[in-house]
């Protein structure tokens, strides 16, 4: 036997045995009353369920957004104040120098920058 064939036999083989797995699914919906009560139990069963997790994440997404905006004004908070007190050491520290200094010219005021605070979205 040549590869070519082997090639061609064993190509076959998978592409049966593949399709002998493929099953097509129909819903074919219940006659009975029994069956359609049950159906019907099974739809509400699924929309309590769905709207259960619906809620669920609505309450975490709002404790979420409740935890992000108290984060974000603790740290304009925060900044604010660091930024205050490096201004007032900053010009201590220049006035310090200006009075102390033999050469005054290498004074100059320390530059702060204020942290930047950002808000998760």
């Amino acid at each position: 036997m040549t590869a070519f064939r082997i090639w061609v036999i064993a190509l076959t083989c998978l592409v049966i045995g593949l399709t002998g797995c493929a099953k097509e699914y129909r819903y074919i919906p219940p006659t009975s009353e029994a069956g359609l009560q049950c159906v019907t139990k099974c739809l509400a069963v699924k929309d309590a369920c769905r709207d259960r997790v619906l809620e669920s994440a609505r309450v975490v997404q709002q404790e979420c957004e409740r935890q992000s905006a108290e984060e974000y004004l603790e740290c304009k908070i925060r900044a604010e104040e660091e930024y205050s007190q490096c201004q007032d050491k900053a010009k201590e520290e220049y006035y310090a120098c200006l009075k102390y200094a033999s050469d005054r010219s290498l004074c100059e005021g320390k530059k702060c920058e204020e942290e930047r605070c950002y808000k998760r979205t």
